[in-house]
Parts: structure tokens; sequence; C-alpha cells
């Protein structure tokens, strides 16, 4: 089977599909993150997984295409042709890229704002697990009296909110 120019473009819109749909998955998953739905994160990365799968395929059809191509292309013209070169000839590639990279771009832009929430609840977490723990020291005793500082410089209580010492 001789490869052509429209089996490489079927697997960039392919590609572009799959991009568009991990897209709208990391847009859930970050609606999931804010309202801290682990039960929906879980089915999502699973979803991921399988499409991150495909992808992968996707992209080993790609670069196989696109060798052959060039490869065919070369050997039978004599020329050193380049997939920059294809794109130029043929629009349809060039517009495709285009689309990818913007997808690609807004990816980016999602995950960075997901992992941004991801490390905000995991301090969080941390926080409270330190008091938890005890690592911290509370503010207010029981009944929400203030806890006396016996290294104060007042006299072993502190009278406000803020450790002036600290």
């Amino acid at each position: 089977m001789k490869p052509t120019v429209e089996g490489l473009i079927d697997n960039l819109q392919r590609q572009l599909d799959t991009y568009r749909h991990i897209n709208a998955l990391e847009k859930e998953k970050q609606q999931a993150l804010v309202d801290k739905d682990t039960q929906t994160i879980d089915k999502i990365v699973v979803q991921e997984e399988q499409v991150i799968h495909s992808l992968r395929q996707l992209e080993a059809e790609r670069v196989a295409w696109a060798a052959s191509f060039v490869s065919n292309q070369n050997s039978s013209s004599g020329e050193n042709l380049s997939l920059g070169k294809l794109a130029d000839d043929y629009p349809d590639l060039h517009d495709l890229g285009d689309k990818l990279r913007a997808e690609l771009e807004e990816l980016n832009q999602t995950n960075h704002l997901n992992r941004q929430l991801i490390d905000s609840q995991l301090a969080y977490i941390n926080f409270m697990l330190q008091t938890v723990v005890g690592d911290t020291k509370p503010m207010y005793g029981s009944p929400g009296t203030l806890v006396q500082n016996t290294n104060s410089r007042y006299g072993g209580s502190s009278l406000s909110l803020i450790d002036r010492d600290a």
C-alpha cells in the first residue's frame, strides 16, 4: 500500500478529535476538583488513561505515515522532501497543524490550572493533618478562650491575635 497524504491528514484529524476529547475531560476534572468530587475525578482519570493510550497509538501511526510518505517521495523524485514542504503543498495539513497547536496550548493551560487546584487542596490537607497530629499550636482553647502564650513579653498572656514575637 502506497502512503498518501490523505492518510496522514486522516490521522492528524483523529489526533485533533482525540485531543479535543481529552481537553473536555480535563475541564470536567477541573470542575470536579473545584467541587471536591473524588468519585468523578476517579472516573475521569480512568477515561483519560484510555484516551492517552489511543493518542499513543495515533502518534505511532502518524510517525509511520510521515516517515513512509517522505521516504517514498524522496526515492521516487530524488528531491529532499520535508514535512514542512509537504504542509506548504497541502493546506489541509497546515490548518490541522495550527488547530493541533491551539488545542495543545489549551490543554496545557487547563492542566496548569488543574495542577494549581490539586496543589492547593494538598496544602490544605497537609495543614489539616498537621493540626490533627498536633504540629501546629492552636490559638484558641476550649471553649473559645485564647491560649496563654508563655513566651510573650507581656507577662505570659497574649491579648491579641497577632504574635508580634514571630
